[in-house]
């Protein structure tokens, strides 16, 4: 094999799809969203996901996140600031592109909670052994009892 042959090859397996394995896995994200209804363009804080799930015949997995504003979390009142998400992540094997549906519970752990639901589409990839992903998706959120959509936008490592 010439230089340009392994010089591919190195590539395409640094840069392959994450094979999803079954057992448990951690991932820690960071995401940013951008209304687009009732108005289009207001931003809502940064925030970071702590999930954690259990991944089934290689290409279905559950998970479990919490999410907290970066600005919420300096004085983090669990009951109101943590947002609780299950989601179910369809991955098929072979190919780096995934769908996640996610189940949103804001105030979680007081007695005004809201439930929203809405899907992400990704794409997750391998780098020189470090499981990554870059995903866009649209949530609906409650905010002073009226309805907005986000566009949110997220990284993250597992």
């Amino acid at each position: 094999m010439n230089v340009s042959k392994w010089f591919i090859v190195s590539i395409s397996i640094a840069l392959f799809p994450m094979s999803a394995q079954a057992g448990f896995f951690v991932e820690g994200s960071a995401g940013y969203a951008i209304e687009v209804s009732p108005e289009i363009g207001g931003t809502q804080e940064p925030n970071i996901m702590l999930a954690g799930g259990w991944s089934f015949m290689d290409w279905i997995r559950l998970e479990l996140g919490l999410v907290a504003g970066l600005e919420k979390a300096k004085s983090l009142d669990a009951s109101t600031q943590i947002q609780v998400r299950p989601m179910l992540v369809i991955a098929p094997p072979l190919v780096p592109i995934y769908l996640r549906g996610v189940m949103a519970v804001k105030n979680a752990f007081s007695d005004t909670r809201q439930l929203a639901y809405g899907a992400c589409l990704g794409v997750g990839f391998s780098l020189f052994g470090v499981g990554a992903f870059v995903e866009g998706g649209a949530l609906p959120a409650t905010v002073d009892s009226e309805l907005q959509w986000l566009i949110e936008g997220r990284a993250g490592v597992s």
